[in-house]
């Protein structure tokens, strides 16, 4: 898949380059034919000499682009730069997973015997020993499961942590991974299984690229010889059914899963999933379960230690004694019951220790857990979960106050999560696709987002925005329209200019339409801010502005000579158009040109937008030279508009969710996502948002049962 889209995306850079040098030879034999000379209102020789940089170069920028993405010849240089980067990113997203108090609940687990399970299992283990565990096992292959909320994530992440720090040199990296982003489809029931089997190294390779700025030669030579550890997390997410069917999303995963071998061995992994999903998948007549892999169940929390976890996150612990009280003396009710996972018991501190940021006052009492008031019913597991769940926003609004602008009120976050969250429920639940796709029940990615606006609505507002700018190029191109010429030469290079530029926006209308998953660019402008990634765009820099100053220089030298204006003349009319040009490539270049880092969800169509301006200059200035700043202006607009359809569909989206439509999100929809990670609502996964819970997103989406 990542080949053919690579291959899509070169033949495109291929066409515009023939597209231009095809514009410059048919100008230059008009002219030749015609006998056309140079005037002071088309300037032929440079209209060609602009042409001609801009095909060279944008094929040579392409190739120089990739050249310069193939930094890493040293595999262990490579391994060790890339564990660096991912103990940074899962540092912080363990952090942000256990809160303030960053002491994990020491869960215990216990081994499950199963059929061809990895040699070395020991029969149970904890949280704090997580790394020996693993490292007994032969291969290292381990299944955690457990039961909503047990702690999976937390386990994998505490083992990933371990492993990458201290890292030995050229060790392989745990980098984890969302399976609800693994582009696995239901395979009919009618088709053979070997023509629709995924393959997961070409999946890691995908997620090295595209969230750490990999380039693909050296992301897939990590996973080829066997440097990357997929942690993949959330097995459970693929399917909305807790009893899933062989032809499901998991059932295919698990498979691919039992092919990803190291020589004639299973390959390194560790999965993630809930207890009851994994067992189902393991009976009956076709059962499936991860091959030559030691499982493990995280046990429930005990009363003794929950009462222990919610004291020692306590500011003041004397007004949680009812509610420990409880916990000791009635091990078997609701609220004993409710509070025996890690998630449960973080969510019960989450409500209880939050206080007014103003006054410092608690917002409410633990108390109420074992005496509820009239207006509570906390009688069952579920009603006391439900409690906290509906306690849980405006607890973490209260506490986190956005870094810039105007605070987000609980009612804001309650109806936009509302809204996301009965978007991917109904996608989970329907299994839902559009354009021979699935729509993702768990994960939102901003660009990937615009079926919560309708199937049709986004994209006839993407559309209407191309058409306008087609509209406002039209307009600016009129002062310069082909019947200002008297010869025919020019005329027909005129008309050919105009066809070119509406062929470029019919082209990006057409794909506003057709469009279900566009693809991002690779620009990378967060490296600007520290001094490795200001040194490679550097070098990239000087290396574009010298070709284009090269190959102007040349080109116009040699138009000089054959055209007839001579020497100097061709010369200047080279070197203009190619430092204009030279300038804006180096720049769009140099952003191209990354380094390993962890890649913020929002920079997905932050960047694609932003490149969008250098990029029509680009084509602007150096097809412009000559045939007019209009023409040139609108043709770099149109080229634009087909290499960022992203940052687009990301606007239709905004454009699409207002609140006279009932699918009410915030104009600035990136900033509050981010906003809820830092909060505790959700969790960055990929280039995209999870809820931090499953159960937040069911309770929002009104799956759960309303208090």
């Amino acid at each position: 898949m990542m080949s053919a889209m690579g291959k899509g995306k070169g033949q495109r850079w291929i066409a515009v380059a023939a597209a231009a040098l095809g514009a410059a030879v048919a100008l230059g034999a008009l002219t030749l034919q015609g006998g056309v000379k140079v005037d002071d209102k088309f300037d032929v020789v440079g209209a060609m000499v602009g042409l001609s940089s801009l095909a060279v170069a944008v094929y040579a920028t392409r190739q120089s682009a990739r050249a310069l993405r193939w930094q890493e010849t040293v595999l262990d240089e490579l391994t060790d730069r890339l564990a660096a980067v991912v103990l940074d990113q899962e540092r912080g997203a363990r952090q942000k997973l256990l809160g303030e108090k960053d002491e994990a609940l020491d869960v215990q687990f216990l081994r499950c015997p199963a059929r061809d399970e990895a040699d070395g299992a020991l029969p149970e283990g904890q949280l704090s020993e997580v790394l020996v565990y693993y490292r007994h096992l032969r291969p290292g292959r381990l299944v955690i499961t457990g039961a909503p909320g047990s702690g999976k994530t937390v386990l994998a992440l505490q083992l990933m942590v371990r492993m990458l720090d201290p890292h030995s040199r050229g060790a392989p990296v745990p980098v984890r991974m969302s399976l609800a982003s693994w582009l696995i489809d239901e395979e009919p029931e009618d088709s053979a299984d070997a023509d629709h089997n995924p393959d997961i190294a070409d999946w890691i390779t995908s997620h090295l690229v595209a969230n750490y700025g990999l380039s693909e030669p050296s992301a897939r030579t990590l996973v080829r010889a066997r440097r990357v550890v997929p942690v993949l997390d959330g097995l459970d997410e693929m399917v909305a059914d807790s009893r899933p069917a062989y032809s499901s999303r998991a059932s295919r995963a698990v498979r691919a899963l039992n092919r990803y071998q190291l020589s004639d061995e299973k390959a390194d992994l560790v999965l993630t999933c809930r207890t009851e999903t994994y067992v189902a998948l393991g009976e009956g007549e076709w059962s499936v379960w991860v091959r030559r892999a030691a499982r493990v169940d995280i046990c429930p929390v005990n009363a003794a230690t929950a009462k222990d976890f919610l004291l020692d996150r306590a500011d003041d612990p004397h007004r949680w004694e009812p509610v420990t009280s409880a916990l000791e003396h009635e091990p078997n009710s609701a609220l004993a019951q409710a509070l025996s996972t890690p998630w449960q018991l973080t969510l019960a501190s989450i409500v209880y220790e939050s206080r007014n940021k103003a006054t410092g006052t608690y917002l409410r009492d633990p108390r109420e857990l074992v005496n509820a008031p009239t207006n509570l019913n906390l009688g069952s597991v579920e009603a006391v979960r439900n409690h906290l769940l509906k306690s849980l926003i405006p607890a973490l609004t209260a506490r986190n106050k956005p870094r810039r602008g105007i605070p987000y009120s609980p009612d804001q976050v309650h109806a936009w999560l509302t809204t996301l969250a009965a978007y991917l429920h109904h996608n989970a639940v329907t299994g839902r696709t559009l354009g021979g796709q699935s729509l993702s029940g768990t994960t939102m990615i901003l660009h990937q987002l615009w079926p919560l606006g309708g199937t049709s609505f986004p994209r006839v507002v993407h559309t209407g925005l191309i058409s306008v700018l087609w509209l406002v190029s039209a307009i600016t191109m009129l002062p310069e329209h082909p019947l200002r010429h008297s010869h025919p030469a020019l005329v027909a290079a005129d008309v050919m200019v105009h066809a070119v530029v509406a062929g470029g926006f019919l082209l990006a209308a057409r794909m506003a339409w057709r469009t279900v998953r566009p693809e991002p660019t690779r620009g990378n402008l967060q490296q600007l801010r520290t001094s490795s990634g200001r040194r490679l765009a550097a070098k990239a820099f000087v290396l574009a502005f010298t070709a284009f100053l090269t190959i102007g220089l040349l080109a116009g030298l040699l138009f000089g000579v054959l055209g007839g204006p001579g020497p100097a003349e061709g010369l200047i009319s080279g070197l203009v158009p190619a430092l204009a040009a030279g300038l804006c490539f180096a720049f769009v270049m140099g952003l191209f040109s990354g380094t390993l880092r962890s890649v913020d969800p929002r920079d997905v169509v932050r960047n694609d937008l932003v490149l969008a301006v250098p990029f029509a200059l680009v084509v602007g200035l150096a097809a412009g030279y000559g045939v007019g700043p209009a023409y040139g202006l609108a043709c770099g607009v149109a080229l634009a508009l087909n290499f960022t359809m992203p940052g687009q569909r990301y606007v239709a989206l905004l454009l699409s969710t207002r609140r006279w439509n009932r699918r009410w999100l915030p104009w600035r929809l990136g900033r509050f996502l981010h906003w809820c990670c830092d909060a505790g609502l959700l969790r960055i996964a990929d280039t995209g948002y999870q809820f931090r819970h499953q159960e937040i997103q069911d309770y929002l989406a009104g799956a759960g049962t309303a208090q």
